[in-house]
């Protein structure tokens, strides 16, 4: 399973468009991936669909930004347990190994023992990642799921983004 295999789902509700997925299939992916792809660190990229690691060691890794666009997308649709279990990885990999100011991009799934450490422990492939942007869509995401209730619709219209932006600027979120 692949955790990026629904981005382009996540960007256009983003934009305020139609679900090009259907409803019950996404939530089938996305459990399919909670249960299969869920490592110490988070969960990785890619896994076999028993759960095995894959071949590549890109493929074993785990995205920071993958993870918080998955969470964000277990939240709108309705899988919120699962989607705060994905946030509490992610806030174990930020704050406990790494800092408030700089976090990993990814990282390798499980901790692992290299040439001369003495314990096993968590290893950095890219060392920065820029987490703003990812509070940033899941309020956007949020937003957008409220305007489609409101609005008893599947899309928001353009007019309908517009207004959210200039009061999460000042602080206010509406």
């Amino acid at each position: 399973m692949w955790t990026n295999q629904l981005d382009a789902l996540w960007y256009l509700l983003a934009i305020g468009e139609e679900p090009l997925i259907p409803e019950d299939r996404v939530k089938r992916i996305l459990k399919t991936i909670y249960r299969t792809n869920r490592s110490t660190m988070g969960w990785a990229m890619c896994k076999t669909e028993n759960g095995q690691p894959v071949e590549s060691d890109q493929g074993k890794d785990v995205y920071t930004t993958s993870n918080y666009v998955f969470a964000q997308l277990l939240d709108y649709y309705g899988l919120v347990k699962e989607s705060k279990d994905v946030y509490k990885h992610m806030d174990r990999v930020i704050f406990d190994y790494g800092n408030s100011m700089i976090s990993p991009d990814n990282l390798r799934a499980e901790l692992e023992t290299e040439m001369g450490e003495t314990k096993p422990g968590p290893h950095y492939i890219v060392a920065a990642y820029p987490r703003p942007g990812a509070v940033w869509t899941h309020l956007v995401l949020n937003h957008v799921k409220a305007v489609q209730a409101k609005a008893k619709s599947k899309t928001v219209e353009s007019k309908d983004l517009m207004p959210f932006f200039p009061g999460l600027l000042k602080g206010s979120g509406k």
